[in-house]
């Protein structure tokens, strides 16, 4: 049985990011997953009142309905020159420089925080150049299981050793088998007389 699962990235900005999408999606082919992306057949914003970026939310809702788990992919996509970071205290905040950083997508954090919501599992690898904010503060498991990953000049040696790596047979391995059982519980009936 082949399980769909939701596989979000941003547009690749590079050949590295490209080709490590593209074997990444192999590797999980030959796993028995289906990877589902969202791409422009997707999203239709004329049924969304007109509106790109409620289309889009509606296009990953649909997709998170559809699919037994998510695994996210937070690229670099936004480099920061300089720049100032407002940090939150108690009753104020403090300023503190930042110079030659990385964000994620924006949508990354969106897909994150809407598959933790629907209960799915969720899997992110994170690029050790992208910095630490929203569901990546405060170490890993804040919303599901994430990796760090150092992504160099080739793509495609990089997913081939990510997915060798002892790493993602132990956290890897885990989502795959959550995965699973979201797919055969899916089908199973609710009984609400079993105990909790």
């Amino acid at each position: 049985m082949t399980i769909p699962i939701f596989l979000y990235h941003p547009p690749p900005i590079d050949q590295s990011q490209h080709l490590f999408i593209r074997a990444l999606r192999e590797h999980l082919r030959l796993r028995g997953f289906l990877p589902r992306i969202i791409d422009g057949y997707d999203v239709h914003p004329q049924s969304s009142g007109g509106s790109f970026n409620t289309a889009r939310l509606e296009a990953i809702r649909r997709l998170l309905a559809e699919t037994d788990g998510v695994l996210c992919v937070a690229f670099r996509q936004t480099y920061i020159g300089n720049g100032i970071k407002f940090a939150p205290h108690a009753d104020y905040y403090s300023e503190i420089p930042v110079s030659r950083e990385w964000l994620a997508s924006p949508w990354v954090h969106v897909v994150n925080a809407m598959a933790w919501q629907a209960g799915l599992p969720l899997l992110v690898l994170r690029d050790t150049d992208v910095i630490e904010q929203g569901p990546f503060e405060g170490g890993s498991g804040i919303l599901g299981l994430w990796m760090t990953i150092d992504f160099g000049s080739d793509g495609e040696l990089l997913a081939q050793d990510l997915v060798e790596s002892p790493q993602w047979s132990t956290v890897g391995g885990q989502w795959e088998q959550q995965c699973r059982n979201v797919a055969k519980r899916k089908g199973e009936p609710r009984r609400l007389y079993d105990k909790v």
